[in-house]
């Protein structure tokens, strides 16, 4: 960077970094000393970072960022790409934070894009328009649910934690506890 003078920094992958970045205090010291060099050189940084296993039936938001939370606290913006449960090869993307303006791709407006290969070269994301997230959302019926519930009570009969259990399958902690007691 001060070779060349480059003034965007892409971070792939932040995991790679910190392997570590589960801890808060790894997690803020890292993030910490990202946002001083940010200040100090003026730049723009682009961090990637992979997302836990998640529940598709649910909206994506800042606790399916893998990590401490400490990570997400020091972003000035974060956003995220799904894949559509309608279709494995539509993503959609949406804002998860903005610190310093409004939310544009949120909940109600998620860019909708399939991924194409320009010239056989190069993978890019084409957008294909604007909708709701709901859309993209796994619908869970009656039998899903009734098979996670099962899932969880084997779980916790095998002596895992409700905070593993959660991880596992990708739900939060709270249905972990609440399908453990029915």
């Amino acid at each position: 960077m001060k070779k060349t003078g480059a003034k965007v920094i892409i971070i792939d992958n932040l995991t790679w970094i910190a392997n570590n970045a589960r801890s808060a205090s790894v997690a803020g010291i890292l993030m910490e000393r990202l946002t001083a060099l940010k200040k100090q050189y003026g730049l723009s940084m682009l961090i990637l970072a992979h997302t836990k296993k998640r529940n598709m039936s649910k909206p994506i938001g800042q606790n399916d960022l893998g990590g401490s939370k400490m990570l997400f606290n020091f972003m000035d913006s974060s956003f995220s790409i799904g894949i559509s449960a309608r279709d494995p090869q539509i993503r959609f993307i949406k804002q998860v934070k903005v610190r310093n303006d409004g939310f544009t791709y949120d909940e109600n407006n998620v860019m909708v894009c399939h991924i194409d290969k320009k010239d056989k070269k190069f993978l890019q994301f084409i957008t294909d328009g604007y909708e709701e997230e709901s859309v993209h959302l796994k619908k869970l019926k009656e039998a899903d649910k009734q098979m996670l519930i099962s899932q969880v009570k084997m779980m916790v009969a095998e002596g895992k934690s409700l905070r593993d259990i959660a991880t596992d399958l990708g739900i939060s902690l709270a249905t972990a506890q609440r399908y453990s007691k029915k």
